[in-house]
């Protein structure tokens, strides 16, 4: 075959082997991507919607201190002039107003609208207003609309911006009020309202904060489609605002719009980025709660009716990031193809015995660096490691965890004179004794010959204890099962973590370990002692 043909057939190969290993590199290509496409959208999201939990639980913790008002005793007897229910009721709304930095005024209020009690923020500084201060509401879109509530229902007015007199404040405070009955118990028709002034600021600087931890854009619309929120300055409270009248979704982005009306949560492409959204129900997440508070179901709890009580989250996110990344996706494939065309099946091969002789090394390394051998326990290394992360959590918890020392008696006396097996299946059943004794979340570590450790979270040592003695009943009666002379027995001691996280990792060990031995020392002499008494009985 003279030189030509050689190449001609050279060519012939590698015009089939493209016509093979690209369409399929190709394939894998598109593959890949769509997978990073499906799993982007999927961790958006569950991003946006733990933000719209976020933003929801905000306002449950208005909803709380709502019903805990109301439902005082006390409260439906301020309007008898008792002068015990109303210091206990300024007692209870000063310290609430104080503890919350979110609530701009906490009220009470007559029948008809007449402020009885009124707390104001004033910056961190609660000041009850005086009587001859306190102020008509009866005008009050907020007083109008609770005038049909009934018990267990709340009133939640629009995300708006705050209006004193006929003037909308400045600087601009947003604003959500929630207002509930107050019933002496005669009937279903309240005797007065309380009345919270939620500084709804907080929830936009939550959005602030989730803009800041990612390149994305946030807006939080109302029912109506106009903006309360927008990074992107879509100048908003445009319901409030002439000149801001003009900046609402359903005519700034119909198609959005559209959408948002068809579903509560969803997301699509655009030309420049993906968008999300995800509809807030507030009037349905206070009227779960409140049911939660009063012990029924939301069936059980029905609140006022209202109108645009609805909020859309939406997330603008741009398709830089994500062009950028198929980009880089597209150049490492091409790349790959130039070099797998020429040695594709030889370094497949390579790769899958390296690949699988160094997953195995990895796994077998981390079982002798985690496990002992043995005994199938955690070893001392990941042992340690182990009792500092649960030193942490006790003291992050402020809970109470229990740290025991094990230590097998006469080991060493069964392993001399019954052989190395016999002190295995020692060691072996003490562990087998312990799982069916202790509880799922306790762990059992192997420090070394005859020494173990177990760890029992949120557990104390009059719980423990009696489990330790099963165990060790359980162990006597199997070494007298294998037909071992020597008693099988272990010797235990147990002390609290302390709650502070004062003392470390070898500390509390040493401490285990003292006090297991005082306890063995314990044991040994009160068994010299009756050995003593028997031998005295028998002369």
């Amino acid at each position: 075959m003279d030189k030509r043909s050689q190449v001609k057939r050279a060519l012939w190969y590698i015009l089939i082997s493209c016509l093979i290993f690209f369409p399929l590199l190709g394939g894998v290509y598109l593959l890949i991507s769509h997978e990073k496409q499906v799993a982007f959208v999927q961790e958006e999201t569950v991003l946006l919607e733990m933000l719209r939990k976020e933003v929801l639980e905000e306002q449950n913790n208005a909803i709380e201190d709502l019903f805990l008002i109301s439902n005082m005793k006390e409260t439906s007897l301020l309007f008898s002039n008792d002068s015990e229910a109303t210091r206990i009721v300024n007692s209870a709304i000063f310290a609430m107003i104080r503890a919350r930095d979110y609530y701009d005024q906490i009220r009470i209020l007559d029948a008809k609208g007449m402020e009885w009690v009124r707390f104001d923020y004033n910056d961190g500084t609660p000041k009850s207003i005086a009587k001859e201060e306190l102020q008509d509401k009866s005008d009050r879109y907020y007083f109008l609309n609770a005038q049909d509530l009934k018990p267990g229902q709340v009133y939640i007015s629009p995300f708006d911006l705050n209006v004193e007199g006929a003037a909308i404040t400045i600087p601009f405070k947003p604003m959500i009020r929630y207002v509930m009955g107050i019933y002496d118990g005669t009937c279903d028709v309240p005797v007065g309202f309380v009345v919270i002034n939620y500084l709804g600021q907080r929830i936009l600087n939550k959005l602030h904060e989730a803009e800041n931890s990612g390149q994305e854009n946030l807006s939080l619309v109302n029912g109506q489609g106009y903006y309360l929120y927008g990074s992107d300055s879509r100048m908003p409270w445009g319901f409030q605002l002439p000149e801001h009248a003009s900046a609402n979704l359903s005519t700034l982005d119909p198609k959005l719009w559209a959408r948002m009306q068809e579903a509560s949560a969803g997301n699509f492409s655009k030309k420049s980025s993906f968008q999300f959204f995800t509809t807030l129900e507030p009037t349905d997440s206070a009227m779960s709660r409140i049911a939660q508070l009063r012990g029924g179901t939301t069936e059980e709890t029905v609140l006022s009716e209202q109108s645009g009580q609805q909020w859309f989250l939406i997330k603008d996110i741009s398709k830089e990031q994500w062009l950028a990344q198929i980009n880089y996706l597209r150049e490492v494939f091409l790349v790959n193809a130039l070099i797998g065309f020429l040695v594709l099946v030889i370094l497949s091969v390579m790769y899958a015995k390296i690949r699988m002789a160094n997953e195995s090394m990895q796994e077998q390394l981390v079982r002798e660096a985690t496990y002992d051998f043995l005994t199938g326990t955690y070893n001392r290394n990941a042992g340690f490691s182990l009792l500092t992360n649960l030193v942490k959590l006790t003291a992050r918890n402020n809970q109470i965890s229990i740290l025991c020392f094990l230590d097998l008696n006469s080991l060493k006396l069964v392993n001399d004179r019954y052989g190395h097996d016999q002190g295995d299946l020692f060691i072996v059943s003490l562990v087998e004794m312990l799982k069916n004794t202790l509880r799922s979340t306790d762990t059992i570590i192997r420090l070394g010959g005859d020494e173990f450790l177990v760890l029992a979270p949120t557990c104390t040592k009059e719980a423990i204890t009696p489990k330790f003695e099963e165990a060790n009943e359980l162990l006597k009666s199997k070494g007298k099962e294998v037909g071992c002379p020597v008693p099988w027995t272990f010797s235990f001691g147990c002390i609290e973590i302390p709650a502070d996280g004062s003392k470390t990792a070898d500390t509390l060990i040493a401490e285990a370990d003292a006090l297991m031995y005082r306890n063995k020392q314990q044991m040994k002499a009160s068994l010299a002692l009756l050995a003593s008494v028997k031998d005295e009985a028998d002369r």
